[in-house]
């Protein structure tokens, strides 16, 4: 791989913001990060080497609203392969899929009611505020 702005030098290493090959000349090392010099220096910063926590996680999945659209298509497809076979050949062994797809249903459910309190309650705090 080449330096996108010097063609004659070899790469050294890609810059975090803008993806390019950059040289020894025009790299910049921030944190465990390279930027392109005078270029791309601004918009990296060692704050974007982040290990992943689960309220980061959280905040990405914008508060659990993608929950019921996440849980409620998989409780609903192993509750329609485990019900009918349970109740039509008196298969016993297939309760635990029922268990599940109850419980991935009831996930969406809290999730949902989750949602509705904290706008409730988002609500109510503005009234109180002004």
């Amino acid at each position: 791989m080449r330096c996108f702005y010097h063609p004659e030098h070899n790469a050294v290493g890609i810059c975090s913001s803008c993806h390019r090959g950059i040289c020894i000349e025009c790299a910049r090392e921030i944190g465990k990060s390279l930027a392109c010099a005078q270029k791309c220096e601004e918009d990296v910063t060692i704050d974007e080497v982040r290990i992943p926590t689960i309220d980061g996680i959280r905040a990405q999945l914008n508060d659990g609203q993608s929950l019921p659209f996440i849980f409620g298509p998989v409780g609903l497809l192993i509750l329609s392969w485990s019900v009918p076979p349970a109740i039509l050949l008196h298969n016993r062994e297939v309760v635990i899929f029922i268990i599940f797809g109850v419980m991935y249903l009831l996930i969406v459910v809290l999730s949902l009611a989750n949602q509705y309190f904290r706008k409730r309650r988002r609500q109510n705090s503005s009234r109180h505020v002004q």
